[in-house]
């Protein structure tokens, strides 16, 4: 893998099978994904080995889609469609400038570091219960879609389909138990 800059433009030479252009690939023709498609294409790919997911992030301005190639051959060819699922719902939930306005809000070092450890937990909890309603295992106790953080995980369960915001603050009042 080798990342190329072109101006302002990070490209992705691949060498081999990429997981990540196979799911892209079936998310566009697909007839009732291809939205999440259409918004993964429109985003530079960058693979960043040993990072152990995939996620999406602002540079330059722009919406970035990073992503670990083993995390991508090691997951189910469903999860890693759920995964890209998920990191769409991201965007267009825009959580990333919604993250940015809430740090400028928290004034203090110390309120600045708890928001760092509550701002993934929070943004997920509200892609996930999205994410749910289109891949009913996402919940499953007995045979789950790989792991994603749920409000059923907190040792008093959150309530579902909240913002962001509200995730946020519930996580720093709420306990989880040892699976978050």
């Amino acid at each position: 893998w080798v990342i190329k800059e072109e101006g302002r433009v990070f490209k992705v030479v691949t060498k081999g099978k990429d997981s990540v252009a196979a799911a892209l690939a079936y998310l566009t023709s697909s007839q009732s994904q291809n939205f999440y498609a259409r918004v993964l294409n429109s985003l530079d790919r960058v693979c960043v080995p040993g990072m152990g997911t995939m996620a999406v992030t602002m540079m330059r301005g722009h919406y970035l889609m990073a992503y670990d190639p083993l995390f991508a051959a090691r997951v189910s060819h469903a999860e890693l469609l759920a995964t890209c699922e998920h990191e769409v719902l991201h965007i267009i939930l825009e959580h990333i400038p919604r993250s940015m306005q809430l740090h400028q809000l928290w004034a203090g070092e110390s309120d600045q570091e708890l928001l760092k450890i509550t701002n993934n937990l929070a943004v997920d909890l509200a892609a996930n219960e999205l994410l749910a309603k289109g891949w009913r295992n996402l919940k499953d106790k007995d045979q789950p879609l790989g792991y994603w953080v749920i409000p059923e995980q907190f040792d008093k369960a959150l309530p579902n389909d909240l913002s962001y915001e509200m995730y946020q603050k519930l996580y720093r009042l709420t306990p989880c138990s040892n699976t978050c």
